[in-house]
């Protein structure tokens, strides 16, 4: 099953053909429902950026590659410069079991059980 949440090419019919032909379901989530039912939106998403820009932030504290980056890095390797800040912030952030546990949590994705109840 894979929810998607409404957009341009996850309403066309070619995507849902081709979704079918791999046995994938399409579930067309509610309008601004995305945050709350998919742990990347509610909250990682935005991590995730903070951390890319964490990352290019100290790279261009170099004042080598402020100037590299304005005008003389071409397009291959800012796309290199970006997966190498991308993978630095998905090593932090998939390190973090806890912060991931309550994305889970925040969305139903994981139910946990209080046992303090218990007799």
């Amino acid at each position: 099953m894979l929810f998607v949440d409404n957009v341009g090419f996850q309403l066309a019919q070619g995507f849902h053909d081709a979704c079918r032909e791999i046995n994938t379901i399409v579930y067309l989530l509610s309008d601004n429902h995305t945050d709350k039912v998919q742990p990347v939106y509610a909250g990682f998403g935005k991590a995730m950026k903070q951390k890319i820009g964490e990352a290019m932030q100290i790279w261009l504290e170099k004042e080598e590659n402020l100037e590299m980056w304005h005008g003389k890095i071409s397009a291959k390797d800012r796309r290199i410069l970006m997966t190498q800040w991308t993978g630095h912030g998905w090593r932090e952030l998939s390190s973090r079991q806890e912060f991931i546990r309550k994305l889970f949590e925040k969305t139903g994705f994981l139910i946990t059980a209080d046992d303090s109840h218990k007799d």
